[in-house]
């Protein structure tokens, strides 16, 4: 490195004027990326953790968080939307137990 020091005084205006706000930049820049990644490194550990239960927790359609548009044996064949055994709605607007658990 030129300075040997910190990012922000690698481009300070004594040595590089064009270029003055590229180590705060680059500081800002860094700081976004890694709290990105660690949201989607939250998401991978608790998705994983979710997926050791005994019964999946996106595999029904009797947990909290799901509608009464869930259902989990609705077939629509070529566009001809028969509608759900169980709550009687269209098969094209129920919504499968995976869906609701992810979104």
């Amino acid at each position: 490195m030129y300075v040997g020091g910190k990012v922000i005084f690698l481009f300070d205006a004594n040595s590089f004027v064009s270029v003055t706000g590229v180590g705060y930049c680059a500081v800002f820049i860094a700081f976004y990326v890694s709290f990105y990644y660690n949201v989607i490194i939250g998401w991978s550990i608790f998705y994983f953790g979710s997926s050791f239960a005994a019964t999946l927790p996106w595999t029904g359609c009797s947990n909290d968080w799901n509608t009464e548009f869930c259902t989990e044996n609705c077939t629509a064949v070529a566009g001809n939307f028969d509608s759900d055994p169980v709550t009687g709605l269209p098969c094209n607007e129920t919504r499968s137990p995976a869906k609701e658990y992810f979104k």
